[in-house]
């Protein structure tokens, strides 16, 4: 195939030569498509590549095989210029962090762990039902599996009035599905959406209006589907949403790690795509209704199946098999939730740079901006100030100051007898260094007490902050007597500019 690719790119380059190439605008963009499809061509055959086709989409996938350790060491490298933070409701299993710090090749040292309680109460809002006599999934390539599934489907549709999300594994057992559950919403008058029929956000808004419809979809719609409200009561997940066996992207995952690749990667990979799914039902907290997982292995299953059931019973739902208890539960609708409010959260987990916490949210808003500036200050001289306030609330967003050089900082100030006040205004790296540097350079002092000991982040840094030669090197766009005007105003509040 390249070579036939080759072999065409060469004969769209031999109809330019001599030619105009503006008046070949068409044979250059084929030139440039065959360039793309070379170079995909390329990383798919190559040996460092892991490529496979999903037909669920029609997509060809071509992963590097170093690309766990790539990731590692690329989210290492963010980390050596600012923090890095990574927030979700799905980091964990069973409230563990150790299987995505496992996936990611990310050591416990490497990280700081936090996880919060929910906002919603689970226990009060929804019931997890898997109800009895379902057929197993090994069964699924059968007639009677689908069969089943839609019996099952149709008897909780009924309880809920429509008002379902149907969550398939496969578009294969979607459509089965969809095709088997068709005639009774026909019959019932109940509107029906099937994925593909329209784009994820369309399908949404049609799905949240049409108070009674049922939405089937899978892949995308376990995560990227959020609806409000009585227009979504159910959520039926078909099967627990393994990967397949032979998922080469699981492979790629497990490279490396100990134990079994399937407690190691692909238990992992379910949980958060099972916890994405049932996080689709309760998205307020006048949310009311059931998850229903057609898939008794989280019953049956010793190796795994108590990990779920203890996972969501921790979360605070309560787990039943029993249909009449999920059809009381539905009836009561508002009842549930009437007396519900939101947990209220202390601050005291917060943990804030210094620089943050003692200097910006300690000032009155109500009287100044974060910067210290008077906001009734005149408009005429504030607009004058219009660039150092946005190179003021820059350095605010960018704060990147370590603790290693805060500390180094603070032994300076004592040697020059000075104190920690003399650097609350300042939040970048940059400008502290530079601040450090001129208070040896105005008294004729050497300087490389701060160039060579300053505990820099990395060489780049370094190689940036040693241009800086001293007071009056940098370009200030504040004239003098601005700047006097400035301090001056700022002198009635005890403050000053730096």
């Amino acid at each position: 195939m390249k070579s036939c690719i080759d072999e065409a790119m060469l004969k769209e380059e031999s109809k330019n030569i001599g030619k105009n190439l503006l008046l070949y605008k068409n044979e250059d963009s084929k030139i440039q498509e065959l360039e793309e499809i070379s170079a995909a061509i390329r990383k798919i055959t190559s040996a460092s590549y892991v490529s496979w086709v999903c037909y669920e989409d029609n997509t060809v996938h071509a992963v590097n095989k170093g690309f766990t350790s790539s990731f590692r060491n690329f989210l290492l490298e963010l980390a050596k210029y600012n923090k890095v933070v990574i927030m979700s409701g799905t980091l964990t299993t069973n409230g563990d962090f150790t299987p995505m710090l496992d996936l990611w090749h990310l050591t416990q040292k490497d990280v700081r762990k936090l996880a919060l309680p929910t906002s919603f109460s689970y226990r009060d809002q929804a019931k997890i039902y898997v109800p009895d006599g379902l057929v197993s999934p090994k069964e699924s390539a059968t007639p009677e599996y689908t069969e089943n599934q839609v019996e099952k489907i149709i008897s909780i549709i009924e309880m809920c009035g429509g008002r379902s999300l149907i969550l398939a594994t496969s578009k294969t057992h979607m459509n089965n599905v969809f095709s088997g559950i068709t005639p009774y919403l026909e019959k019932q008058g109940i509107n029906s959406f099937v994925q593909d029929s329209s784009s994820v956000e369309v399908l949404s808004d049609k799905f949240k209006k049409d108070e009674t419809s049922v939405l089937i979809g899978s892949g995308s719609f376990f995560s990227g589907i959020s609806v409000k409200g009585e227009s979504l009561l159910c959520v039926i997940i078909t099967r627990l949403p393994f990967p397949v066996p032979e998922d080469p992207y699981i492979d790629l995952l497990g490279e490396g790690l100990e134990g079994s690749k399937f407690m190691s990667v692909s238990f992992p990979h379910m949980m958060v795509k099972l916890n994405q799914a049932v996080g689709r039902l309760i998205r307020d907290i006048s949310d009311y209704g059931i998850v229903s997982i057609l898939d008794e292995r989280l019953y049956t299953n010793k190796e795994y199946g108590s990990i779920i059931y203890d996972s969501f019973e921790k979360l605070g739902y309560i787990i039943t098999r029993n249909h009449d208890e999920v059809s009381t539960f539905i009836k009561r609708g508002k009842e549930n939730v009437k007396d519900i409010s939101y947990a209220k959260y202390s601050r005291d987990k917060l943990t804030m740079h210094k620089a943050l916490s003692k200097k910006m949210l300690a000032r009155k808003t109500t009287n100044y901006d974060i910067l210290g500036y008077n906001v009734g200050m005149n408009k005429k001289l504030e607009k004058k100030y219009l660039n150092h306030r946005t190179q003021k609330v820059k350095e605010f967003i960018e704060s990147n100051i370590t603790d290693e050089q805060y500390q180094f900082a603070e032994n300076i100030l004592a040697s020059k007898k000075k104190t920690k006040k003399d650097i609350k205004n300042i939040l970048t790296s940059k400008r502290l260094f530079e601040y450090l540097f001129d208070l040896f350079y105005k008294d004729n002092e050497d300087t490389r007490v701060v160039t060579d000991h300053f505990p820099y982040n990395n060489d780049e840094q370094r190689k940036e902050f040693v241009i800086y030669k001293g007071v009056g090197s940098r370009t200030y766009k504040l004239k003098p007597e601005e700047l006097d005007e400035l301090n001056r105003r700022l002198a009635k509040q005890n403050r000053s500019y730096i």
